[in-house]
């Protein structure tokens, strides 16, 4: 029988996705000599980098509208030359982000880039979430990070807005009158109405006096307000 001892040997391994943690995975070959029992059981590690994209947030980002927060990118492992990675939105007008492309060459690939996420404001009262992908772009990067699969972050936008009428007299700071109208017997006193964020169907806001026997009254009694006509402040005499 042929001895083998010195000779060096090539292993093939086929690695999965689900093989992979912490950007590599480790490989074990454990040594069995069947001619005797010098080397049985000794065994070698190695970790070897897996190319995969790194975020420093592992749950999802709250941000409220009109406000920032940032989090951070980077590579598990060097690349043989310089890669490219776009952040993109699944609602663009809901959360931007910049910069929108990072790259990342042979000795940055472990200092992650701070990428920054911005809530927009909007008046649907609503909150929101929205999807940040994450993806290599295969023409502008080393060959091995091409089949990186895109990695994904959730955010998550707090809406910041005031639902219900907004009374407006030019005393008025939140929706609330500041101070109570003067009217004259037999005079008016007029203030308006709007909506202080946009409703998702018709919406109808009733008029009353607090005490009509005094006398006074109030109208309309009722005010309309659409999905396009919400913020239209309209008369109350």
């Amino acid at each position: 029988m042929t001895s083998t001892t010195n000779t060096q040997r090539s292993l093939n391994l086929t690695l999965t996705q689900t093989m992979i943690n912490n950007g590599g995975v480790v490989i074990v070959v454990y040594h069995e000599n069947l001619l005797g029992a010098a080397y049985s059981g000794i065994a070698r590690t190695k970790w070897v980098p897996v190319p995969d994209i790194y975020l420093s947030q592992t749950t999802a980002l709250t941000v409220t509208e009109g406000s920032s927060t940032t989090y951070g990118v980077s590579l598990s492992g060097p690349p043989s030359g310089s890669v490219a990675v776009t952040v993109t939105s699944s609602a663009g007008s809901t959360v931007s982000v910049a910069p929108a492309t990072l790259t990342f060459g042979t000795t940055s690939w472990n200092t992650a880039q701070t990428v920054t996420a911005t809530g927009a404001e909007d008046d649907n009262g609503v909150d929101e979430s929205v999807t940040l992908t994450h993806a290599v772009v295969d023409a502008s990067s080393a060959d091995e990070y091409d089949p990186v699969p895109d990695k994904a972050l959730m955010v998550n936008v707090a809406d910041n807005d005031t639902v219900g009428p907004v009374v407006d007299t030019d005393l008025v700071t939140t929706g609330v009158q500041a101070t109570p109208l003067s009217v004259s017997e037999g005079g008016t006193a007029p203030f308006t109405v709007a909506l202080g964020t946009q409703p998702s169907a018709a919406v109808t806001v009733g008029v009353s006096s607090g005490d009509p026997t005094e006398g006074g009254t109030v109208g309309p009694g009722s005010l309309e307000f659409s999905t396009t006509s919400w913020n239209t402040a309209q008369t109350v005499t």
